[in-house]
């Protein structure tokens, strides 16, 4: 008995002197690292392709688009690929044309999904152009400024952008090139208050008075393109708002709220039914 538990001992001794001995050689081997001599084990920095494409043409390309789905009272949300499968998302033959309605939105007054489907399950088809998406020279969008002067400072590049939208839109087969509209909302307003050349139906112009200074101030062929202007609390409406510009052009409306809403305006019930009514006048006029 004696001499089994010796045995017993020394086993258990050598097999530990044994387990210390490999963990200490592993411990070691980690300690020593990877061999920096050789260069294809040299750590390189991680490196990614700048974007091959405008801050303009990304806004497009990433833009949300909300398509109707003939046969049905819903609509689908997905994103503007051009590769995109259209008329077997929409359930409609290759021949029809849809009703378009561009929404840009500003530095903090985007469109909910509600506004979007909403219009989609109109019979519109809706792209969102979200400025969030420039990856080489953002917009300011100073916090530090009022809205006249964020809108001022990024007014250019907006432009920009809105342009380069609607020239890429008449590449879209599905889009009814006489039936387009474009809303822009607060900061994004100007954009779309000033648009030369575009051949639009109609614009919707959301918490924005028109004001500011010279290079932002004002409507751009008030006469020739008729426009819907709705403001809030959020916007005082000073010496008329828009609608100052509105005698020109007798289908041009507006419409003044005296609450905040700090969401998404155009959500509002009286505020999307009459921006319905102002599309179906000009549509079918």
């Amino acid at each position: 008995m004696g001499r089994a538990d010796a045995c017993d001992g020394e086993g258990v001794g050598a097999l530990g002197r044994g387990l210390f001995i490999g963990v200490l050689f592993l411990l070691l081997a980690a300690c020593s690292g990877p061999d920096y001599g050789n260069p294809d084990l040299v750590p390189r920095k991680a490196t990614f392709a700048a974007p091959k494409y405008s801050d303009a043409e990304g806004v497009w390309r990433r833009a949300r688009l909300a398509i109707p789905v003939r046969g049905t009272t819903g609509s689908l949300i997905t994103t503007n690929d051009p590769n995109l499968k259209f008329y077997n998302l929409s359930g409609t033959n290759p021949g029809v044309r849809w009703p378009v309605v561009m929404i840009y939105g500003g530095c903090q007054a985007f469109p909910s999904e509600a506004t979007i489907k909403g219009l989609a399950e109109q019979g519109f088809v809706v792209l969102q152009l979200d400025s969030r998406h420039r990856l080489t020279r953002p917009l300011k969008c100073d916090p530090n400024k009022l809205l006249h002067g964020r809108a001022a400072e990024d007014m250019r590049d907006r432009q920009a952008t809105l342009n380069y939208a609607l020239k890429a839109l008449e590449g879209r087969s599905w889009a009814d090139q006489n039936n387009i509209f474009i809303i822009g909302m607060a900061e994004a307003a100007p954009a779309v208050a000033y648009l030369y050349g575009a051949r639009v139906k109609g614009r919707v112009l959301a918490e924005w008075d028109c004001g500011g200074g010279q290079a932002i101030s004002g409507l751009r062929d008030a006469d020739k393109l008729a426009s819907f202007a709705v403001t809030s609390a959020y916007v005082p409406a000073l010496e008329g708002g828009c609608s100052r510009y509105f005698d020109q052009n007798p289908q041009s409306r507006k419409l003044t709220l005296p609450m905040l809403y700090p969401r998404d305006i155009l959500a509002e019930p009286i505020v999307f039914t009459q921006m319905l009514q102002f599309f179906d006048q000009q549509m079918f006029r």
